[in-house]
């Protein structure tokens, strides 16, 4: 019903919430695989969190810290910036990593290792962009995530990974492979 200069014509308004909808969903599904497969590969790490549920939110934060759904992104870069001493001229694509930045020892002691107790987490997380650039699902996707960690705590306390899932890509949307688990 916007009727002002910045309203989207019906075809790009589909286009739009068809990616939100694809995107949100395959992402979610993706990073929560991935959460439940960090925390079963270390039986300690899923009975840490079974013991205390207000370590889900970290566990969330970790997981998605290491095995982001959304690798990267390309942006284009309007006007020429310089970057850690590296210049980068105006009217150039430019692939941001998540993967990359979410493991910058300069700023994540050890981060490598999964550490649900980790106060040095970059806030916000990356995984979900920045400014302009905010996923607008953020929320959404952080509720299903601890909504669906808890209910399988509690509904399948004794879950078992058979197979554990591999994210599969670097940039853009990463895929996971299937979890196989005994309940």
């Amino acid at each position: 019903a916007d009727e002002s200069d910045r309203s989207l014509e019906t075809e790009e308004l589909i286009y739009q919430i068809m990616g939100l909808i694809l995107g949100g969903s395959d992402t979610t599904r993706s990073g929560f695989n991935m959460i439940v497969a960090r925390l079963l590969a270390d039986r300690s790490l899923w009975n840490e969190v079974q013991a205390d549920r207000s370590l889900i939110p970290a566990a969330i934060e970790e997981s998605l810290r290491l095995e982001p759904p959304v690798g990267g992104m390309p942006r284009y870069c309007l006007e020429p910036i310089e970057i850690g001493g590296i210049s980068i001229p105006g009217g150039q694509l430019v692939g941001l990593s998540a993967l990359s930045a979410m493991r910058d020892e300069t700023k994540i002691s050890d981060p490598e290792t999964f550490d649900l107790h980790r106060e040095d987490r970059p806030l916000p997380h990356l995984v979900f962009g920045a400014g302009a650039h905010r996923c607008l699902g953020e929320m959404l996707a952080r509720l299903e995530m601890e909504e669906g960690l808890a209910a399988l705590l509690d509904g399948a306390p004794d879950i078992e990974m058979v197979t554990a899932p591999e994210m599969i890509g670097a940039l853009g949307l990463r895929k996971s492979t299937p979890m196989i688990v005994r309940i």
